[in-house]
């Protein structure tokens, strides 16, 4: 029997929105470079009467107070920035404590649609901490999974004239985590034994402290299946054996416990959430090193990237486009498309006044539109995104995999309807 897999998106950012818009989707983004909130709307699907006004409001306890508002009659689809800024909010339902709950908390900015001074939808950013829980019979291969390229990369040492194109994310591992993201991408640099998280050749985060953050966040949401990639090994530029087993100890050190290993299991591609609860370990290792891999219980083969290569957002369009529905890469569930603008030296040294953001901040709002309304999230397995609060890929993955989860009751149900219409038992 063939199995088929879906292929693992790495594009640029992340929010969630309503699962249910009341007319069309509504959702709020945090623009990369300025920081500024996003009204996103698109009101060309299921919205008979659509709005003619949005509304970014500040909410606490039972009072709301409205903070900007945009006319946007007969403008159906869009996106524009706010004059609000974001900041750097607490995490809200209590993940900046010891007592976190388990369930989607709003941070206090909401945005609004209204038609006649009546408000028909409303939607706030929110956090994701345990939004696996409800989905326990899909597998792990076929289920839209919400990513960052360059996890690491969202703090370092350097100066800002590197890190303007450096850095890729605004949070460490544990925000990320919080919000929803599933899926990191570690690129490592080895400096007398101590282990970095590098992007490309640059140290950018103390390794042992981001696996920390993620094992507390493994500990605290136990339903949360997580795919950490060990996917470069960047300084030494002679990565050695005895190089790898450095790095291998500290993975296991800090986040053993939780490591799912892969040899558990016969078949991982009809692998469900279901069976990897029942092992409580929650922690998939990926490794880019097939000999390593090939010597190990608990390691699981590389990821495969797609990487589209280009600073040019056409370009990027119209690769993805080509590749989206490539899903077969055994030995792994997995695959990976490579879907950030990606620039080259010549792009940086014509471009000293812009970063990684303004590149982040072209892909993101274009990114929400491929995926919900192009159908690409029925298609693909993990989505990773730079900057990733200026998309709406967590939300989209949670819509994604309750629509699948979904058409499988849906399947089982017709399928004991035939049987007991044949009269069996």
């Amino acid at each position: 029997m063939k199995h088929f897999v879906f292929c693992v998106f790495i594009i640029c950012s992340s929010l969630t929105g309503n699962t249910h818009a009341k007319c069309g989707n509504l959702f709020l983004t945090v623009n990369a470079a300025t920081n500024y909130l996003e009204f996103n709307w698109d009101f060309t699907i299921n919205c008979d009467e659509p709005p003619d006004s949005l509304h970014i409001l500040q909410k606490k306890d039972s009072f709301k107070t409205y903070m900007q508002t945009i006319d946007i009659n007969g403008t159906l689809e869009g996106y524009k920035l706010s004059n609000i800024k974001f900041g750097k909010p607490s995490y809200p339902g209590n993940w900046n404590s010891q007592n976190p709950i388990l369930e989607s908390s709003c941070y206090p900015f909401w945005i609004e649609s209204q038609r006649n001074g009546t408000t028909i939808d409303s939607n706030c950013i929110k956090i994701e901490p345990a939004w696996m829980q409800q989905l326990g019979k899909l597998k792990i291969g076929n289920m839209m999974i919400p990513g960052t390229h360059d996890s690491g990369a969202w703090n370092s040492p350097h100066i800002p004239l590197i890190t303007k194109y450096l850095l890729t994310q605004e949070y460490d591992l544990w925000g990320q985590l919080v919000s929803g993201i599933r899926y990191l991408d570690i690129r490592v640099g080895l400096y007398q034994e101590q282990a970095w998280i590098n992007h490309g050749v640059f140290q950018c985060t103390k390794m042992k402290t981001e696996f920390q953050k993620l094992a507390k966040f493994l500990s605290l949401s136990p339903k949360e299946i997580v795919i950490l990639h060990m996917k470069r090994f960047e300084i030494p530029k002679n990565f050695t054996y005895s190089h790898h087993q450095i790095i291998l100890n500290l993975i296991q050190e800090v986040l053993g416990d939780y490591i799912l290993p892969r040899n558990n299991f016969k078949n991982v591609y009809d692998l469900t959430l279901n069976e990897i609860w029942k092992t409580n370990k929650t922690l998939i290792v990926s490794y880019s090193n097939e000999d390593i891999v090939s010597e190990s219980k608990w390691l699981w083969s590389d990821v495969l990237h797609k990487w589209g290569n280009t600073n040019n957002v056409l370009e990027l369009y119209s690769y993805l486009n080509s590749v989206k529905g490539d899903h077969f890469h055994p030995p792994t569930p997995f695959c990976a498309l490579m879907a950030e603008l990606t620039p080259d030296e010549n792009y940086i040294i014509n471009n000293l006044d812009k970063s990684l953001r303004n590149m982040a901040d072209e892909v993101n709002p274009k990114l929400n539109v491929w995926l919900r309304k192009y159908n690409w999230s029925d298609l693909v397995n993990i989505v990773a995104t730079d900057f990733f609060l200026g998309n709406d890929v967590i939300s989209i993955a949670i819509e994604t995999n309750q629509r699948r989860l979904l058409k499988l009751d849906d399947k089982e149900s017709k399928n004991k309807e035939e049987i007991t219409s044949n009269g069996l038992p």
